[in-house]
């Protein structure tokens, strides 16, 4: 089955994305692969293009609404109408934007320390406009890979995110929705240490990054990347919303 999901993509120009979009190998504006350039792969030592197997299909971005799947095409429209009004909800002097997570901004998570994200904090309105996409569009799709482990192993969930996996398809919602963007997944190597000094320093000039355009993207089949099916643009001046 297909699946969608909101995402926040940086502009193409942007050397953030640039840079993050090397790191993974793929370009999900242009829908090509990349190769990481000899001025990236320094900050690996060795680099192995298998350390983004998992990462590298959904591109260089940040989740603002999980990966919920669907049968019909329509549902799409109903995504897209959604997603509009909701962005139409958002004050206009409210940024939507991600501040540096200094204390913990590059981050080794979960089996054995193998996905490395950029973490950083959300503004209110952009933790507001989680919580509208995560109630509102998600429950329109039909189950996620939370919900799958979910129904194998019940009882490893406490009550709250079960509820939430039962009824939005994600626990990492709401109150412990943590914005971020995924380097490496999964991470092989055993240079921990000194990869965390390297890429901290290369990304070290992204401290505030503002969220300006909306994507809706989707993945027709497991096997393939995701694309942009629809993305909303926000004036810088006006502050207002233009669908692309």
């Amino acid at each position: 089955m297909p699946n969608f999901a909101v995402f926040h993509i940086p502009p193409a120009t942007d050397d953030f994305y640039k840079i993050g979009s090397a790191v993974l190998g793929y370009d999900i504006r242009a829908k090509s692969e990349l190769t990481i350039p000899k001025t990236l792969k320094y900050d690996f030592d060795e680099f192995d293009v298998h350390w983004t197997d998992i990462a590298r299909p959904y591109g260089f971005h940040m989740t603002i609404g999980d990966a919920v799947r669907f049968k019909n095409k329509s549902v799409l429209g109903k995504v897209e109408k959604e997603l509009s009004k909701i962005l139409g909800w958002i004050s206009p002097r409210n940024p939507l934007s991600l501040s540096w997570r200094e204390e913990k901004f590059l981050t080794y998570w979960r089996y054995e320390r193998s996905v490395v994200v950029l973490r950083y904090h959300a503004s209110e309105a952009l933790k507001i406009l989680h919580t509208l996409v995560t109630s509102r569009i998600n429950p329109l799709g039909e189950g996620s890979g939370y919900y799958d482990e979910y129904k194998k192993f019940p009882e490893d969930y406490s009550p709250h995110r079960a509820s939430r996996i039962k009824n939005v398809y994600s626990p990492t919602v709401f109150d412990s929705y943590s914005p971020h963007f995924t380097l490496l997944n999964p991470y092989k190597g055993e240079h921990h240490r000194r990869l965390k000094k390297r890429l901290t320093k290369r990304f070290a000039a992204f401290t505030h990054i503002p969220v300006h355009t909306i994507s809706l993207v989707v993945q027709w089949a497991d096997d393939q990347p995701w694309e942009i099916y629809r993305e909303f643009v926000r004036d810088p001046f006006t502050m207002t919303w233009k669908k692309i």
